[in-house]
């Protein structure tokens, strides 16, 4: 079933025992042991608002933060464990995950969020997993964090305790914890499936009943029930079946002033997510045959750039529809606000609530399950927006140590008008600003924050919240009051932020991905000024940040085992001034290949990476330079290829290498370990974490990528939850103990040579029998998102090392640093 609708026309630094390291561009953080009494219970309203729509939440619980994190595990029997030096019970909460949807991907992102904060000494958190066929497994927390449920699919029966049903996977909640807390989003989840098992067994559970789900999930059944309440609706129609009644659609454009030919609508299946496969129609026929999903680019503004009234007018809609449908905890009720001029089409609804002279508030849906991880990605700004994603990954796991002050810093994106690194912008950032999706909303809503008239408004706003939630809980024994007050961000240069983390003895985590992060700028900068900082120093940061350098670096060491690739540089006037034909006939002459790797110098991750087939290919990566593109489209080459992101600038040099050919890794059901390999090839391409002091450095456990769609893996892939599935560690049907701890020497032998310190990746080609490695790049700030492989070889060491432990220990290490 799909339903059409009409489309609108519309603190700052500080340091003393501090840990932690993250990857990326412009993030930094500072951190400063203090001692701090008691932690204080904060409670943190988000309203989220779109120019054109709104995103309204409701939520009547709250959670506490800052304070010491409880060890997660399994548990398999109904033992009542007593909270050491607390003499009270643990509290044991069951998170729940997964489920059948093309939307269990984003259930892992949301765990992931919810294990970050709830977390304390008298807590005990147990993870569950629902696959797609429903099968219930007792997982560990260290499962959660992997990039993509597709991680673990494929060996769940190894990795955890599968239940026989989902009755005697209820049953055992009903005796291994006090309340459940499902993060399951669509179907099972927001349609009301795991609550009503949980009702039978009378089990607590955190959100909506499952009438109620039921109830709201239907995106249509909830529209005819917001008509009924009296709220102003987008008209509609329901769809069904195989062969829908064309007449009947095309009737219901015209009656909406619609053009049965072009006129334009919004189609979505009735029980998906907010997102799943909503597409936009251009008339009747497009409209009944389209099937392809969008995916939409949102920028929320919160406080919203709404007036004062319509604000309060949505807050009170959807505070009383809350209510009316008998909702729980929370939920996030969607919608837009029209202005006057544009409401034309909804004159004649039923509805009256949201109606003013300044336009109509319409809500559209309401959803019980917000991915809590969601990351909207600009194409041309992709480093920097994984470096917010991992300086927030950086906060949220330290921000449980008591001994820590953990204050967030953004470095502003420079403007271009001066090339002294000292007279670039910091700004100091409160919690809530780090939540921001992207750079370019953390900027917008710092320069609101410090501009007076939108001060004003957002102290009013939070004044009539802070009222309302006080009048609403003050009735309830267990509410001791709250404050949700955020300091102002603080705008400093560059100099004068560095001068000020030396008088608060900052130490600061460095998440600057790629440019004055990676190339040893700041480095030298905050080693002038005696300040540690994570990560290598100024000589190993620049050598690494040239990926040439990098290779003639370790050049000697061949005799060791580890391998470097042959490179040929030219220039982008080079390649732009000569014929390709002639440019590829001289590259696979002297690298003595069919197949190149082409690659910025300078640039981190994936930009600007692609295999090259022939001159025809060298050609239409050559016009991508000159013409500035962002990114070159699928499928532009010979052979299939996914899109490829450029960097922005072009660079001015780049690198030819050959193409090291690798045999695809696929997940199969039909091997015994899961996993299908023909071996022909004796390469594989690993990505490892290396941690220590310099000279000491200590190499995690590789990782096998299994690239299920191309050559290149995407930033997104690497870092923000992509599709791709990571084996660590290498399973030994691909490779033996023996080469993996080969393989593990080399790696050191390589951090150690070109004296990393703290934590970096490097990533290389394996030879699965005799553990040489291949060097292909070193990365001395890697990205550190919840989802990167990295995490997941701290998770694999014995015992496991969580992120917060491993966070804390990467900042330990900077604070011992000698500058």
């Amino acid at each position: 079933m799909a339903s059409f609708s009409l489309a609108s026309k519309l603190p700052l630094l500080r340091s003393d025992h501090p840990d932690d390291l993250l990857g990326s561009q412009p993030f930094s953080a500072a951190v400063k042991a203090v001692y701090s009494g008691p932690s204080s219970k904060l409670f943190n309203l988000n309203c989220q608002v779109n120019i054109h729509s709104f995103t309204s939440y409701r939520d009547a619980r709250f959670s506490a933060s800052n304070v010491p994190r409880a060890t997660a595990e399994i548990v398999v029997d109904s033992a009542t464990e007593k909270g050491e030096g607390s003499g009270g019970r643990l509290l044991r909460v069951g998170l729940v995950c997964g489920g059948p949807s093309a939307e269990r991907g984003i259930s892992l992102n949301s765990v992931r969020s919810v294990l970050d904060h709830i977390h304390g000494d008298d807590l005990q958190v147990n993870c569950y997993y629902i696959d797609r066929d429903l099968n219930a497994f007792a997982v560990a927390p260290a499962q959660v964090y992997s990039n993509t449920p597709a991680n673990f699919d494929f060996n769940l029966e190894c990795l955890a305790h599968r239940f026989l049903s989902l009755s005697k996977f209820v049953e055992h909640l009903a005796a291994a914890v006090d309340i459940v807390f499902p993060v399951i989003h669509g179907q099972f989840g927001e349609d009301g499936g795991i609550q009503e098992l949980l009702e039978k067994y009378n089990i607590p559970c955190v959100a909506t009943g499952s009438s109620e789900c039921r109830r709201t999930f239907d995106k249509y059944e909830a529209s005819l029930e917001l008509r009924k309440q009296g709220f102003v609706t987008v008209p509609n129609i329901l769809v069904q079946g195989s062969e829908p009644n064309e007449s009947e659609v095309a009737k219901w454009f015209t009656s909406n002033q619609l053009d049965t030919k072009s006129g334009k609508v919004v189609v979505k299946p009735v029980r998906a997510g907010s997102s799943i496969g909503v597409t936009v129609a251009y008339g009747v026929v497009d409209a009944l045959q389209k099937a392809k999903d969008i995916k939409l680019e949102v920028a929320y503004h919160t406080p919203p750039r709404f007036p004062i009234e319509v604000t309060r007018t949505i807050r009170e809609g959807a505070s009383w529809l809350f209510r009316q449908l008998g909702l729980r905890d929370f939920a996030r009720i969607d919608g837009w606000f029209l202005p006057s001029s544009t409401n034309s089409f909804f004159g004649t609804t039923d509805g009256n609530f949201g109606r003013s002279d300044m336009g109509t508030v319409l809500f559209t849906e309401i959803n019980l399950w917000n991915g809590a991880d969601k990351l909207l990605i600009s194409s041309s700004f992709k480093e920097r927006q994984v470096s917010v994603i991992s300086g927030t990954n950086d906060c949220l796991n330290l921000q449980g140590f008591d001994d820590l002050e953990v204050i967030p810093c953004l470095l502003a994106p420079s403007d271009g008008r001066s090339s002294n690194a000292g007279s670039r912008t910091v700004w100091s950032l409160s919690y809530s600003l780090v939540l921001r999706h992207t750079v370019e909303e953390v900027l917008d809503a710092c320069t609101e924050a410090t501009d007076p008239s939108r001060a004003s408004l957002t102290s009013q706003l939070r004044k009539q919240v802070m009222g309302d939630l006080m009048e609403g809980l003050e009735k309830h024994r267990w509410f001791n009051g709250f404050d949700i007050t955020d300091e102002k961000p603080v705008k400093f240069s560059l100099q004068e932020w560095i001068k000020h983390a030396k008088e608060v003895q900052a130490t600061v985590i460095l998440t600057v991905h790629g440019d004055i992060g990676e190339d040893g700028t700041l480095q030298s900068l905050l080693q002038a000024e005696g300040i540690p900082y994570t990560g290598p120093g100024i000589l190993a940061s620049k050598i690494c940040m040239d990926k040439v350098a990098t290779s003639l670096a370790v050049s000697h060491l061949s005799d060791f085992g580890v391998l470097t690739i042959n490179k040929d540089v030219r220039t982008k006037e080079e390649l732009l001034k000569n014929p390709s034909l002639k440019i590829w006939n001289q590259l696979t002459s002297k690298l003595q290949c069919g197949t190149l790797c082409v690659k910025p110098t300078r640039d981190g991750c994936s930009n600007g990476v692609a295999r090259i087939h022939c001159s025809e290919d060298l050609a239409v990566y050559v016009a991508a330079l000159e013409e500035c593109l962002p990114r070159i489209p699928p499928n532009s080459f010979s052979k299939a290829h996914r899109p490829i992101e450029m960097p922005n600038p072009p660079p001015k040099k780049l690198i030819f290498e050959p193409f090291i050919e690798t045999d695809e890794i696929i997940v199969s059901s039909k091997s015994a370990d899961g996993l299908l390999w023909e071996g022909e090839s004796r390469w594989v391409e690993i990505t490892v974490g290396v941690v220590g002091k310099r000279g000491c450095m200590q190499s995690l456990s590789p990782s096998i990528t299994v690239k299920e769609g191309g050559d290149i893996l995407s930033l997104e892939e690497k870092f923000q939850g992509g599709t791709d599935i990571n084996l660590t560690p290498p399973p030994p049907s691909i490779v033996s103990e023996e080469a993996l701890e080969k393989s593990k020497q080399r790696i050191e032998l390589v951090a150690n040579t070109l004296e990393l310190e703290g934590f970096s990746r490097i990533d290389a080609f394996l030879n699965v029998d005799s553990g040489e490695v291949l060097v292909i790049e070193v990365n001395t700030i890697p990205g550190m998102t919840h989802s990167t492989v990295l995490i997941h070889q701290a998770l694999a060491e014995q015992p496991p090392v969580y992120p917060h432990l491993f966070f804390r220990r990467l900042l330990d290490l900077a604070s011992d640093r000698t500058i």
